[in-house]
C-alpha cells in the first residue's frame, strides 16, 4: 500500500475505527460522496483484508 492509498483511505478507516455497529456505503457518503473512489477504496480495503463486509456493512477484522 502507497502512501497515496493511506490517504484514500483514511476516511474509511476513521469511521470504522469510530462505529460500534457496522458502516454502510450510505454511512460513508457525506464524508466521501465520490462513489466510484469510495467503492475502489472500500475495495481495496477488503482485498488486503484491513475491512471485512458483514451482512449489515463493514466492520474492522
Amino acid at each position: 500500500m502507497n502512501s497515496g492509498d493511506r490517504h484514500e483511505h483514511g476516511p474509511i478507516m476513521r469511521e470504522l475505527r469510530a462505529s460500534y455497529t457496522p458502516v454502510t456505503a450510505a454511512d460513508l457518503e457525506p464524508q466521501w460522496p465520490d462513489d466510484t473512489q469510495r467503492d475502489r477504496a472500500l475495495a481495496a480495503l477488503l482485498d488486503d483484508r484491513l475491512a471485512a463486509q458483514k451482512r449489515y456493512g463493514y466492520v474492522l477484522p
